[in-house]
């Protein structure tokens, strides 16, 4: 019961984030969503690591604006994906997450990867029951996203979805 109200908790904090960073922003409609998923992704670092282990945090970012409706399902699907590297990926005590964001195009791609153990081979999202890759996916779908997940050195997560709504 308490890891799923600390998850919980992870998650109000995430929308939480994003509403101080548009009160800080001087453009009030739209937020740099590098800046508010390197934000994101400390806390998170922080909170969640313990101190047997450290993990080293690396957000490389394209200066990005984008609405809040974009910004919340990415931040929730940043904070599930770390979460899980937290919980599932490292064995020692030290580790190494990672965080892209940058534009190509009329779209951007989002990178979560992890030096860790890596995913397993049976792993497939779409048999998953856990809630945090069920709310991954159906987020990926509410942003109009493409997802893609594999090894690379340790688990990785790519999510393309478009820059502006494609109904705009």
């Amino acid at each position: 019961i308490l890891n799923i109200l600390r998850e919980s908790q992870l998650r109000v904090r995430t929308m939480a984030v994003a509403h101080e960073k548009i009160y800080q922003s001087k453009a009030i409609s739209s937020i740099n969503l590098g800046e508010y998923l390197k934000t994101l992704a400390d806390e998170m670092v922080t909170l969640q690591s313990s101190e047997r282990k450290f993990i080293e945090l690396d957000v490389e970012y394209d200066d990005i604006m984008v609405e809040m409706e974009r910004c919340i399902p990415l931040g929730l699907i940043t904070n599930e994906i770390i979460t899980n590297s937290l919980k599932h990926a490292f064995t020692g005590e030290k580790g190494k997450i990672s965080v892209s964001i940058k534009k190509t195009g009329d779209n951007c791609v989002l990178e979560i990867s992890d030096n860790g153990r890596g995913l397993p081979a049976d792993f497939n999202m779409d048999e998953l029951t856990s809630l945090g890759m069920q709310l991954v996916a159906n987020l990926v779908r509410q942003i109009d996203g493409e997802l893609q997940y594999g090894n690379r050195d340790g688990a990785c997560f790519r999510i393309t979805f478009p820059l502006i709504d494609r109904g705009s």
